[in-house]
């Protein structure tokens, strides 16, 4: 879709008016967020939305209000309520071949002395193709074992490595880097502490690669804290890890040098600590923030599944105040004029895709001069 652009103007008071709008219609998914940039400061914008189903909704904010303070981002507690099944997966099956980087939070606190598995690398119709456990020992040690079966069952391999974590309590990054059937690589807060080859290299199935993924209680699973999970259809090198890690603090892999290959995102946020993505996630669901595959709950007899404050500090800022100056319209309102002074707006859908256009009134005054001539706007 391209861009009409003003031409011509008119003197109107203090600001020079262009005599024609400027024009854009696009079509937006249900949970995309769309930027869109005016080449001159508006006078005016009007934003037309076409039915698009019960429910659906079109939020235009303007997005340079995001300068407000961060808040607390959450995390998933998979509470051990006594003997409920609390186990995400992925709900639709993917394919990478067998080149993939897999990138969570994980809090021990609830660490038990036997091995509990952290997340599973699944093949359809078939066991296991990896699992990476965890049991604690000592003070503060975590004993990780790295298991790698063959397609079809059998005897795995198991590899086994410990890791001072400083404190069970406090959370730990995960990254497991699958090279190939035979090779992967495991980081713990952002250092390479295992480097696995296995010494007969599993045979493939007839589809070679991970299709699911899922971590959780089922089966001897771990039953606490995960948060911020990621999938990446590359084996990220030492260096990309490193700024994933970001020294403990809160990264937004949107901005990772290699986002081109961030397939999945599962940011585990309610918006309970303040609004960080919308729609929040619940307790059934956490939405995939970059693509399509959900995690969804198996929680056949689960009662504890629920919500917490994520690590200590972690705060997200990104986006936080995108909706202090925000309208919605849904289908009792399908069209609004907004006479707003700005250089930008965003759009945002919830509920379904749907279609929009908008036109907009451009004043003479560049967009980049914007608070040089005009003064603070309602997007500063």
């Amino acid at each position: 879709m391209s861009f009409v652009y003003t031409a011509g103007l008119n003197n109107m008071g203090s600001y020079q008016v262009s005599g024609r709008p400027w024009l854009k219609s696009s079509d937006i998914l249900t949970g995309e967020e769309q930027q869109l940039e005016f080449p001159k400061v508006t006078k005016s914008i009007k934003i037309i939305k076409l039915p698009a189903g019960a429910g659906n909704q079109l939020k235009i904010g303007f997005a340079t209000s995001i300068k407000g303070n961060p808040v607390q981002t959450r995390a998933i507690d998979l509470i051990n309520d006594g003997g409920g099944i609390e186990t995400y997966e992925t709900s639709t099956a993917f394919s990478y071949g067998n080149t993939h980087t897999i990138s969570l939070w994980v809090n021990f606190a609830e660490l038990t002395t036997s091995n509990q598995r952290i997340i599973e690398g699944l093949i359809t119709g078939s066991t296991n193709a990896y699992q990476l456990q965890a049991k604690k020992t000592g003070t503060s040690e975590v004993i990780f074992r790295f298991q790698v079966r063959a397609a079809g069952g059998g005897s795995p391999e198991n590899y086994d490595f410990t890791v001072n974590v400083t404190a069970w309590a406090n959370w730990s990054h995960i990254v497991l880097v699958r090279s190939d059937v035979k090779e992967h690589k495991i980081y713990i807060n952002g250092s390479l502490e295992k480097t696995v080859t296995a010494s007969s290299s599993p045979t493939p199935p007839t589809t070679p690669s991970i299709e699911k993924i899922k971590i959780g209680g089922q089966a001897a699973g771990y039953v606490g804290k995960y948060d911020e999970m990621t999938i990446w259809n590359t084996n990220l090198g030492d260096a990309e890890i490193s700024s994933l890690y970001n020294s403990g603090n809160y990264y937004n892999p949107t901005t990772h040098l290699r986002s081109a290959n961030l397939k999945h995102w599962w940011a585990f946020e309610d918006n309970n600590g303040g609004f960080v993505h919308l729609p929040p996630d619940t307790a059934a669901t956490i939405l995939d923030r970059v693509g399509v595959n959900n995690l969804t709950l198996n929680s056949a007899g689960a009662v504890g599944t629920a919500f917490a404050n994520a690590k200590t500090g972690w705060l997200a800022g990104g986006n936080v105040q995108s909706f202090s100056n925000f309208v919605t319209l849904n289908d009792g309102m399908l069209d609004i004029t907004l006479n707003a002074k700005c250089k930008k707006i965003f759009i945002y859908s919830v509920g379904h895709d749907c279609t929009y256009s908008v036109y907009a009134s451009l004043t003479g005054i560049p967009a980049a001069r914007m608070y040089d001539l005009t003064g603070p706007g309602i997007d500063e």
